[in-house]
């Protein structure tokens, strides 16, 4: 049966909001993603990124009693932390560990969704990307923090079974409640689930071996950041580009023989002025730690 490929060349500014409560420091079809960063190229606006309001414009998706989470269970015991206290809770390992999540409620507009349009694949060696919104995206998606996609396994209109693999994603080590959101055609809700302390300690300070200027029509619009524990959500991290304030647009986690590597996409803020100097500063700073680059 033929694959179909996920078209990414038509998206602007395209991540939801989230928000985060930080406590501490097999089908026949496959929806195939295109895990070339940098496409599409944002458009020169050349002032602040409006990225909350475009969303907004962009998906237009509504909450709807349609879709209603009860609760959210880790091998049967709650991590929903919404009007509720928690019994269990996810607990991330760097080397990787595939996490089976139960998602109890009423899913009244799950009826006709086929789990076969809403499977997916990286392209190799891509383990894990950015999620990012276009037409041609799964109607049916299940993500934590707007951006982490998990893969789903069943679903009925009472029960959705994702899987959850927390392998090289800084994003996890972030104790306290994440959001996970359940979106189909344009109706959505939202919940709390509690991430914990890892039993796995590892170094999530971000480190860049080299930075490329990603050009659009002859104008700079991206930083592409070679490197290690950049994070997947854009809103977990942040840069300075020449004392401008950035934004992230989208991280890929590539898999390794050795060790696991990284590519993020930063935003060019005021590009007349960028485009005017020969040489750049860059800061790219996440929860964890700084790292630097002059190019």
């Amino acid at each position: 049966m033929k694959k179909n490929k996920i078209n990414v060349k038509v998206l602007k500014y395209i991540f939801l909001t989230g928000s985060l409560v930080i406590t501490s420091s097999c089908s026949n079809t496959i929806n195939k993603i295109d895990t070339t960063l940098g496409k599409p190229i944002i458009q020169d606006t050349n002032s602040k990124f409006q990225i909350n309001k475009v969303m907004s414009e962009l998906l237009k998706v509504k909450k709807s009693p349609e879709i209603i989470i009860n609760d959210v269970l880790i091998d049967d015991k709650s991590i929903m932390g919404e009007n509720k206290t928690p019994q269990t809770s996810i607990q991330p390992l760097y080397s990787g560990n595939v996490i089976q999540i139960k998602i109890k409620g009423i899913f009244t507009s799950l009826k006709n969704v086929k789990l076969e349009d809403s499977i997916f694949t990286y392209e190799p060696p891509i383990i894990n990307q950015s999620f990012t919104y276009n037409d041609n995206t799964p109607k049916f998606r299940v993500l934590i923090d707007d951006s982490n996609l998990l893969a789903p396994q069943s679903v009925s209109n009472s029960e959705i079974i994702v899987n959850l693999d927390t392998r090289s994603t800084p994003d996890f080590y972030l104790k306290g409640y994440h959001k996970l959101s359940v979106i189909n055609n344009g109706i959505y809700t939202d919940t709390l689930v509690l991430v914990n302390q890892s039993e796995e300690y590892a170094d999530l300070k971000p480190s860049i071996e080299s930075a490329e200027i990603i050009k659009n029509e002859g104008k700079s619009t991206f930083i592409k950041l070679k490197g290690k524990n950049f994070m997947i959500y854009p809103k977990f991290s942040y840069s300075i580009i020449d004392d401008n304030f950035a934004f992230g647009y989208q991280t890929n986690i590539i898999a390794n023989d050795e060790n696991d590597s990284w590519e993020t996409l930063i935003q060019i803020p005021k590009i007349n002025e960028f485009d005017k100097k020969a040489q750049h500063t860059i800061s790219y700073q996440t929860p964890f730690g700084i790292a630097n680059i002059n190019i």
